[in-house]
């Protein structure tokens, strides 16, 4: 059985042509870009829209525009759709969590440098 970590690149190697089609995280920040872009009314390249219908992520049909808010009905994410944005969010949410917390670490540093007069 492949991963989706290993389907996710096979499909960019087999269909992009760029540096998303070397690194599984490009692979994978490209992937997710398109999908929101699709699912919020956006339009993507035919490369980006073929690796999402065909891989099974997004579900292919028309598009509606909803209201002035934006929006657009019909783009549905797939259950595997779902389940590779729902692993994203949650990625980035811990590199948010990250990054705040090397922030706070650069905060201490520069205030301990700051009333020691540069001496620790």
């Amino acid at each position: 059985m492949i991963s989706l970590d290993d389907f996710i690149l096979d499909l960019f190697k087999s269909n992009w042509h760029g540096r998303q089609s070397e690194s599984l995280e490009l692979a994978k920040e490209q992937l997710h870009k398109n999908l929101t872009d699709q699912v919020n009314g956006y339009w993507s390249g035919h490369t980006a829209y073929y690796i999402m219908t065909h891989g099974g992520f997004l579900v292919d049909s028309k598009r509606k525009r909803v209201g002035n808010a934006g929006l657009a009905e019909g783009k549905k994410l797939t259950a595997l759709g779902q389940m590779f944005m729902d692993s994203m969010n949650t990625k980035c949410d811990d590199k948010d969590a990250e990054k705040l917390k090397q922030s706070n670490h650069d905060a201490l540093i520069n205030n301990i440098i700051e009333n020691t007069g540069g001496e620790i």
